[in-house]
């Protein structure tokens, strides 16, 4: 009889043992799912109507553009196989590849790329509309070939067409409204589902993407990408931590050590991108000497030392990598006393100086308006601060209804800040002297390189002095942290990733 029981005992050892290798075996044929988090509130997937970078990570896996940029700020040809320009480089015919579906299934041609750059030209609310008002004409001249026709020499070709993600347009035409609700595109992955109100995001992987074959195969074993909206930084890192996120984008400096000791993976960069302030000068900021007062009494040094910190406290009205930085002087130093001489010398009587900042934009937004507040009240000013949700900070700001505006810009190109942002007055700033638009219609156009560096360090001279439009404070710094077992994202100092090629071990 014991024998019996021994035995029985035994089968039953041997079946639970089968049992817990099965669920072993179906564990590891699970889907992979990455999840990550970042500070941002991505209300719409177009990347044509958003100031989020993050959106660009998002748009880079739903969607391709002709050309693609890469990490390291180059660019390659993408969904174009040739790019050709006429002599005087107002011509551009471009090649398409012929091997591209979306995601439904429908071929792409040239139709479908002309009309995804004509939705954009039509559409002056769109954000990226005043990217492409050099653009004179674009039409179809083949299956898959088109022809743009531009009016000035397009300077920034690739950094703005790069955003124009090809899309069904008939899908599109259907029902525009909410047709980036679920973008039907050509990417690496497709948008499952997505939330405005939570901003949380899912994709999917496209197995039948024409980039895999193109690139050697090399695919993601990424099954599916979420993406959630975590702005407070503390919960960001805790769920880094217990495991509900993989990912996590702007960690706290004084958490990297702590996140390093736990075995995650941190990568450290500075950004193209400074956070800034605009000064409204239809009211309080008309004079020069009270914007000078502002600027004098913001101490950069201590805004990255001691409040966000990392970064670098600017010292000139653009980032050391673009065309027309001055190295050899510091035009925003700190200096109390003489803000408050200036403050003194001016028309202000104290009236209240209102500050619209949107919190979500910036790392450590509210310790930042907070510093900034006793910075201003320090050298005399009245402070008034109004916290908005970026949609209405972005209405406030074209509106100009506003003192001070404080928001964060990529500054990738000083051409670009001079001609589409100040030279538009995209800021609100109703601040465009003469000699500095005289400027801005000198370099619109220009192909050359030395012509064009000297003529921005023209302009930007000019934006030193007068203190206005753009007075940047500190060139952003990011650290980002990922679980061990991930390789393969590719970090830009524009603050996007490219998650497209990643692997997640066991």
């Amino acid at each position: 009889m014991k024998k019996v029981i021994a035995l029985t005992l035994t089968i039953l050892m041997i079946f639970s043992l089968c049992a817990c290798g099965g669920q072993s075996q179906e564990s590891s044929n699970a889907p992979i799912v990455f999840t990550y988090a970042a500070p941002e509130s991505i209300t719409s997937l177009d990347l044509n109507n958003s100031t989020f970078i993050e959106l660009q990570s998002i748009a880079a896996l739903y969607g391709d553009a002709i050309i693609k940029s890469e990490v390291d700020g180059s660019y390659v040809n993408w969904l174009a196989t040739d790019i050709s320009w006429s002599d005087d480089y107002l011509t551009c015919d471009i090649t398409l590849r012929d091997n591209v579906d979306f995601s439904n299934g429908k071929h792409m041609t040239a139709y479908d790329y002309v009309g995804s750059v004509q939705r954009i030209l039509n559409d002056e609310t769109l954000h990226g509309y005043s990217h492409f008002t050099d653009v004179e004409s674009i039409e179809q001249t083949g299956d898959y070939t088109c022809r743009v026709k531009f009016k000035t020499v397009p300077v920034l070709f690739n950094d703005y067409w790069k955003s124009i993600c090809v899309i069904d347009i008939d899908a599109y035409n259907e029902n525009p409204e909410t047709f980036f609700d679920a973008p039907i595109t050509t990417g690496s992955f497709t948008v499952s589902s997505f939330d405005p109100v939570t901003c949380e995001i899912h994709l999917t992987r496209n197995d039948s993407w024409w980039g895999w074959e193109a690139f050697g195969g090399q695919k993601t074993n990424v099954d599916e990408i979420v993406f959630k909206c975590i702005n407070e930084d503390t919960t960001r890192v805790s769920a880094l931590r217990t495991g509900e996120i993989d990912f996590a984008k702007m960690i706290p400096a004084d958490n990297v050590a702590t996140i390093k000791g736990e075995g995650f993976n941190v990568e450290s960069f500075s950004r193209n991108e400074a956070v800034y302030v605009g000064l409204q000068v239809d009211g309080i900021f008309q004079d020069q000497k009270i914007r000078e007062a502002f600027s004098y009494c913001i101490n950069r040094p201590l805004l990255v030392a001691s409040v966000v910190g990392g970064g670098e406290a600017c010292t000139w009205p653009c980032l050391p990598m673009n065309e027309g930085f001055n190295g050899s002087v510091n035009a925003y130093p700190f200096d109390l006393d003489h803000a408050k001489q200036c403050l003194a010398e001016s028309s202000y009587n104290g009236e209240e100086v209102n500050v619209i900042i949107a919190t979500s934009k910036i790392t450590r937004g509210n310790e930042v308006i907070q510093a900034i507040t006793n910075m201003m009240e320090a050298a005399g000013f009245k402070v008034n601060v109004e916290t908005l949700e970026f949609a209405s900070f972005a209405d406030r700001r074209s509106a100009g209804t506003y003192d001070v505006h404080i928001s964060a810009f990529t500054f990738s190109s000083s051409y670009a800040e001079l001609t589409s942002l100040i030279g538009t007055d995209r800021m609100g700033t109703h601040f465009l002297p003469d000699d500095l638009k005289d400027v801005i219609s000198r370099l619109t156009g220009v192909g050359d390189p030395a012509k064009r560096e000297a003529l921005c360090l023209e302009g930007l001279t000019l934006v030193a002095n007068y203190f206005d439009p753009v007075v940047p404070l500190y060139q952003t710094f990011e650290e980002d942290a990922c679980k061990p077992n991930i390789t393969g994202i590719g970090y830009s100092s524009a603050g996007w990733h490219d998650f497209r090629y990643m692997q997640v071990g066991e």
